[in-house]
C-alpha cells in the first residue's frame, strides 16, 4: 500500500522537476544564443548524469550483487 508520505514525495519531486524546466525559460531569455546553448547544455548535462549514475550504481551495486540492480 502506498502511504501519504510516498504520494507527497512523488508530487513534490514532480513539481520540483517542473520548476527546473520553468526556470529554463527565464535563463534562455538572458542568453545570447539560446537556440544553440540550451540544447548543448541539456545534452552535456544528460551525459554527465548518465555517467555519474552508472558509476554510482556500480559502486553501490557492488555491495548488493554487482550490476544486477543497476541494469
Amino acid at each position: 500500500a502506498v502511504g501519504a508520505s510516498e504520494v507527497a514525495r512523488a508530487l513534490y519531486s514532480g513539481l520540483w522537476a517542473f520548476d527546473g524546466w520553468n526556470q529554463a525559460n527565464y535563463v534562455g531569455g538572458e542568453m545570447r544564443d539560446a537556440r544553440r546553448d540550451i540544447p548543448r547544455a541539456i545534452h552535456c548535462s544528460m551525459g554527465v548524469v548518465i555517467v555519474r549514475l552508472c558509476f554510482f550504481g556500480c559502486e553501490v551495486g557492488s555491495g548488493f550483487g554487482g550490476l544486477r540492480g543497476v541494469f
